[in-house]
């Protein structure tokens, strides 16, 4: 969105253009040398016309904006704008609308969320006070209360607990009720009718201190509807304070490399019975199993938990929902609440079979610690020990399953020492050089050696592989039979019915002999074609597919990298590939298998010898390949001999000469160049291309 006034000052300068290159002293009525900073003009190409700047060599187009930006280097166009109208002496008032639209928004959400904060404190203020409370003195009064009153120890003593547990835990007795132990944070006490609630379970924090409590009816009434009026419940909490974890600090106390073993219970007096027997445990209450979750993610500890939740139907839910995030946080657990067998929970359990409930919980202790010894000796087995021990064996005795493979070229395995082996080979060279004729041949000579090949054509029909094949075949009986070319097949040919009419005696026995020769080795070929349909996931199920049907590893092409279907349409044309190639060197390493990749070079290599930087989308390509290997003309290795100026020039006449000699089925010149090898060594190796007969031949 522009004003009026920008308007017309883009307009006016504009239409200053001429004038700008005539005060830089150039003629605008002739063409004058491009103001392209990238192009070496040794010729005056570039013309001034309509307000613009146009090269005719190099396609440059300039306004008046856009010359003042090259000049400047300058690429925002608000940036260009803004220098044109200060060199052109231009007054506007230039606005930035993107960013006050963003302030005017950034202010309204600030409102909005001051607003909310406004509602959320005085939520916060009317319902809550504060937070916490430390109440320690209060709890010890509670709990020297306990001591001293025999009937009210009765009431712990009745749910199997020992005075060693009361003590360590500071429960506690208020004989006026829950509020009077509150008489010093009346925010915090109930409403009337809490005198009946007078046994203490008091919460503490890692620090010590006391902070909470439940307070439990002196009647032990399992629900309102058990008490005289219906409305007495078995526990009351302090209001205002959310309810904690109960034994919390069992989550921060570890961060050593063995774990803690703790059991998750939903009642305090479980926990409690649990901690008598020798272990540590913690209540989750009325909280639930999410605030227990949340403090696992934000302790970070290291733990194995023990699930001892009611042996009901709730407890079972409940322990299924823990399960459930549990194992998404990959934290080991036994699920041990339905080996109560008969009892309700652990405080069942300690009252009515104190030791059987002892031997129990120490058996589960010696569980969990047998969970994390076996994890631990599952984790060494990763370790490299093994493999260092049995190495050497390991590599004898798997020799004859990977032996190189030989790809029918004796200089190329000589660079590979010895040939294919496992791993992802990309091979790049520009357009119509030969990618797909230089490694369908080598596929074919990996089949005709016995080994299968699996190829992936997403561009070529197998009927045009299939000719490739014929065609190469036809050259070599050709040659063998007639001393010369003459009978040998163009791809044209053998896929153009009507021209087969025209074969004689000697052409049609060069076929038949080509066929035959095709069909030797055949059977091992398996081709799948693809528009856009084939991705990786697809190479990978075919790849097994094959394993399980034939019990052979076979050797991979795809044909080519940059059109496999996007593992993800959102991605970018990058990610893709660079997805694809980790992919696929995935399946080279999980099948132990050769896998060849062709790939196309970026537009502006083509101009320059082949090197890393050639492969489209190169960051991946390099990275992940184990051998990178480029074909290019040989002509290419003189390219750094020529003149900065001349070296297009060369190439175009290097082209032509190839272009005419290959119409002629003549030879092309090609190198082989191995510009990454992981596990070996590079080089450079010439070999010879005819087009015409689809044959790559050494000298």
């Amino acid at each position: 969105m522009i004003t009026t006034e920008q308007a017309r000052a883009k307009a006016q300068a504009k239409n200053m253009l001429e004038w700008y290159l005539q005060n830089k002293g150039i003629n605008t009525r002739k063409n004058f040398q491009c103001l392209n900073p990238n192009h070496n003009d040794n010729k005056p190409s570039m013309a001034y016309k309509n307000n613009y700047c146009h090269c005719f060599s190099c396609g440059a187009h300039y306004d008046i904006f856009d010359l003042i930006g090259v000049e400047y280097n300058i690429t925002s166009e608000t940036e260009k704008f803004k220098k044109t109208y200060e060199i052109l002496g231009i007054d506007v008032e230039f606005k930035d609308y993107k960013k006050e639209y963003n302030n005017t928004m950034n202010k309204i959400k600030n409102n909005i969320q001051a607003q909310q904060n406004k509602i959320n404190k005085s939520y916060n203020e009317e319902q809550q006070e504060e937070t916490s409370i430390n109440i320690t003195n209060e709890i010890e009064q509670a709990h020297n209360d306990l001591l001293n009153d025999d009937r009210a120890l009765q009431h712990y003593y009745n749910r199997g607990l020992t005075i060693e547990t009361i003590k360590k835990f500071k429960l506690g007795y208020a004989p006026a009720g829950h509020n009077k132990l509150l008489i010093n944070y009346p925010a915090h006490q109930q409403q009337k009718g809490t005198e009946n609630y007078k046994y203490i379970l008091p919460y503490r924090d890692e620090a010590g201190i006391y902070n909470y409590f439940m307070a439990e009816n002196k009647n032990n009434y399992k629900s309102p509807h058990d008490s005289p009026l219906g409305k007495e419940s078995k526990y009351i909490k302090i209001k205002g304070i959310k309810e904690p974890l109960y034994n919390k600090y069992y989550l921060q106390d570890n961060k050593s490399n063995e774990p803690a073993i703790i059991f998750i219970t939903e009642g305090i007096y479980d926990t409690l019975s649990i901690e008598q027997a020798g272990g540590k445990s913690i209540a989750i209450g009325g909280v639930g199993y999410n605030k227990l979750v949340e403090e696992i993610k934000e302790s970070n500890g290291n733990y194995i938990f023990i699930l001892l939740l009611d042996n009901d139907t709730a407890g079972k839910e409940t322990a299924n929902k823990l399960e459930k995030e549990l194992n998404r946080l990959n934290i080991s657990f036994i699920r041990a609440n339905e080996r109560l067998g008969k009892y309700k929970d652990t405080n069942d359990y300690l009252k009515f079979n104190t030791g059987a409930f002892y031997e129990f919980i120490k058996n589960l202790i010696t569980e969990a610690e047998e969970v994390y010894k076996q994890s631990l000796r599952e984790y060494y087995k990763t370790s490299i020990l093994n493999d260092v021990v049995n190495f050497i064996d390991n590599i004898r005795n798997e020799a004859e399953n990977n032996k190189s493979i030989s790809t029918g070229f004796k200089c190329l395995d000589s660079m590979l020492d010895g040939g294919l082996i496992a791993g992802l080979y990309i091979v790049g060279a520009i357009s119509s050089l030969g990618k797909t004729t230089f490694t369908l041949q080598v596929l074919d000579n990996i089949a005709k050696a016995g080994t299968d090949v699996l190829i992936f054509s997403l561009e070529m029909s197998k009927r045009e592989l299939i000719a490739k094949s014929i065609s190469r075949n036809s050259y070599i009986c050709s040659m063998q039979e007639m001393g010369t070319s003459a009978g040998a097949k163009t791809t044209r040919k053998l896929l153009d019915g009507n021209q087969h009419k025209n074969f004689n005696s000697d052409d049609e026995a060069i076929l038949i002999n080509a066929i035959n020769e095709y069909g030797s080795y055949a059977e091992r070929i398996f081709i799948y074609e693809g528009v856009g349909n084939i991705g990786v996931e697809e190479v990978k199920r075919v790849v097994e597919n094959h394993i399980k049907n034939t019990g052979k590893k076979p050797v991979i092409l795809i044909d080519y990298l940059q059109i496999l279907a996007p593992y993800n349409e959102r991605y970018t044309d990058k990610q893709n590939t660079d997805k694809a190639v980790l992919e696929l060197k995935r399946i080279s390493r999980d099948y132990n298998i050769p896998v060849l990749v062709i790939s196309s070079f970026n537009r502006e290599n083509y101009n320059t010898e082949v090197n890393l930087a050639s492969f489209k989308e190169s960051g991946a390509v390099e990275y992940s390949a184990d051998v990178l290997i480029g074909l290019q003309y040989s002509f290419m290795g003189d390219i750094n001999k020529q003149p900065e100026g001349q070296k297009r020039q060369f190439i175009q006449e290097q082209l032509k000469k190839v272009i005419d000699e290959a119409g002629k089925g003549g030879v092309v010149h090609v190198d082989i160049k191995i510009l990454k090898n992981r596990n070996g060594n590079k080089g450079e190796q010439p070999i010879k291309f005819i087009p015409m007969f689809n044959i790559f031949k050494e000298y």
